[in-house]
């Protein structure tokens, strides 16, 4: 019976050992391998599989599917250790992963619209509604413990995961590329829409405090889409200085510039708890990833960002509602966000219908009846945010207020309801 259980316990060895002692995967392609979040402060890669039947051993050694972590090897190359394998082998590759969560693009037959949601309470299968999940941007809010999901194919806005007693998906009013999470705020890109409407392909940089959705913040117009928050105050991007891109350490609150001296990378990983900018080197044939030291910030030499050549714009893809207000109006931001129950009572009913839409008006819903036509119509930034609309093709039905608003609308229609009833 010992002997028994002897060979079962090292049948069990063998295959740990086998997991765990193998050699590092150091020969592959970029595209093999996917940066999926950080574990055990540090980062972590997934081998990406193709396809569900996409389980055979690569012939560098890498499994599709698997969880690898980061080994430092000479000259700062890394190599991928396993971790572990993906499962279950109905779940697809993972696009997010953290201590507490992992997000699935399940290979399911309407093609990355329905994404499975693994936290340690649960397991979620949700339906987007969108495709480009496996290509899109998420940030991780460490502060709330929600993720804010962006770049869909054909859907502009960014979407909040929120996790309370369970899933749940609130789309945000804001125009969204990639983001990036930094302490209470998220940094985030929009393409930036030249009056030829041309297709886009520089962008401007925003930031908008976690909670405040309606408030974005323009920072930088006219940038390359490839870019990082340094701190609170430096960002690594790039700029057309003469015709040319030239990466500089940008200071966003007085829009200065300092050269950088040799180009960096914009994504940043963490290696044993210790934050690296991710690069990556030709070796032969072939590129590996590298881990290049995170730059030092210069305090000196920076220029005023106000020479170099902008296209304008045709409108903005973000306004705060600091630049949408409704002047020479009965509507306020305290009438809008303060008023109690009894001082909206106090309205009439023509004013309560527009408060209510005063909300839609302002993410550019179009209006049929005449009246709110007339009264939203008379201000430039109504007619900003359509053109916005019309340009990403978003019907009514797609327009997005912030939960926030919701609230207010909601308040404002149970008043409406009250006063049929008199």
């Amino acid at each position: 019976m010992k002997n028994r259980k002897l060979i079962i316990w090292c049948v069990v060895l063998l295959k740990l050992s086998n997991i765990y002692a193998q050699s590092p995967v150091i020969n592959y392609k970029l595209y093999e391998f996917n940066h999926i979040g950080i574990k055990n402060k540090s980062s972590v890669f997934q081998c990406i599989r193709k396809n569900i039947n996409d389980n055979e051993t690569k012939e560098n050694g890498a499994i599709p599917g698997g969880i690898y972590d980061i080994q430092l090897m000479s000259k700062k190359h890394i190599g991928f250790i396993m971790r572990n394998v993906i499962e279950p082998e109905e779940l697809g590759n993972i696009l997010f992963l953290n201590d507490s969560m992992r997000i699935y693009s399940t290979f399911s037959s309407n093609y990355y619209n329905q994404y499975a949601i693994v936290n340690n309470k649960s397991r979620n299968v949700i339906n987007g509604g969108f495709a480009g999940g496996i290509s899109s941007s998420l940030s991780h809010i460490k502060r709330t413990n929600n993720l804010i999901w962006s770049g869909f194919y054909k859907y502009p806005f960014a979407k909040l995961i929120n996790f309370d007693d369970s899933v749940s998906l609130i789309n945000l009013p804001l125009v969204v590329k990639k983001t990036y999470c930094s302490k209470s705020f998220i940094y985030f890109d929009s393409n930036h829409i030249a009056e030829d409407k041309a297709t886009p392909t520089p962008v401007d940089l925003y930031r908008v405090k976690i909670g405040a959705w309606n408030n974005p913040e323009l920072l930088v117009e006219f940038i390359s889409d490839g870019w990082l928050p340094l701190n609170d105050s430096i960002v690594l991007l790039t700029v057309p200085v003469k015709g040319r891109g030239k990466q500089v350490f940008y200071n966003i609150n007085q829009r200065t510039y300092a050269p950088v001296e040799k180009k960096l990378p914009t994504q940043k990983v963490k290696y044993e708890g210790k934050e690296y900018l991710l690069d990556n080197v030709k070796v032969g044939l072939d590129h590996r990833y590298k881990l290049t030291e995170m730059p030092e910030i210069p305090q000196t030499g920076y220029i005023e960002d106000n020479t170099r050549e902008i296209l304008p714009l045709a409108f903005h893809a973000n306004l705060p509602n600091s630049q949408k207000r409704f002047e020479n109006t009965f509507i306020t931001e305290d009438l809008l966000y303060e008023a109690s129950l009894a001082e909206l009572e106090k309205l009439s009913k023509g004013q309560l219908r527009t408060l209510r839409n005063a909300f839609f008006a302002r993410q550019g819903y179009q209006f049929s009846s005449k009246d709110l036509q007339d009264f939203f119509g008379q201000f430039d930034w109504y007619h900003e945010m359509v053109e916005r609309n019309q340009f990403y093709e978003l019907s009514n039905d797609q327009v997005v207020i912030s939960p926030k608003d919701k609230k207010r609308v909601e308040l404002i229609m149970e008043v409406e309801v009250e006063q049929e009833k008199k």
